[in-house]
């Protein structure tokens, strides 16, 4: 019986450490000027952007690049990166047809965004910080 309470104290703990932990680093996990240099790079890499390649800034936790062309494949890509610029979403068209991945934690932010391409601060929100820090000519 003492066994079975000494090892439940020490998940609640082990769990309780975890949990404060998980929650202080997604505090601390923020898109900064590098982040934003290093999606830059890659943007000013792709070929196919005559229509529009934006980079916005969502909440100084995100940051989301759309990028559409006039071309036979591969005419638009729709990213979603975290810090570190870690892609974490991507929509795009190939000639086999519509490519998406997303990390579980952001498909839903993912999607509204998406479905929201041209209204006001991407459908996020009058309470989302959305702004436009790059742009592609």
């Amino acid at each position: 019986m003492k066994t079975k309470m000494l090892l439940a104290a020490i998940t609640f703990l082990l769990l309780s450490v975890t949990s404060v932990t998980l929650a202080q680093d997604s505090y601390a996990r923020k898109i900064d000027r590098n982040d934003i240099e290093k999606i830059k790079k890659i943007m000013n890499q792709e070929k196919c952007f005559d229509i529009k390649s934006k980079l916005y800034v969502i909440n100084d936790s995100y940051c989301f690049w759309i990028r559409e062309g006039n071309c036979s494949d591969n005419s638009y890509t729709y990213n979603l990166y975290g810090p570190k610029a870690k892609l974490l979403c991507y929509q795009r068209e190939t000639i086999a047809g519509t490519d998406k991945k997303c990390d579980k934690q952001t498909d839903q932010l993912f999607v509204t965004i998406i479905a929201n391409l041209e209204k006001d601060k991407l459908g996020l929100g009058a309470n989302s910080n959305v702004r436009m820090v790059y742009e592609l000519k």
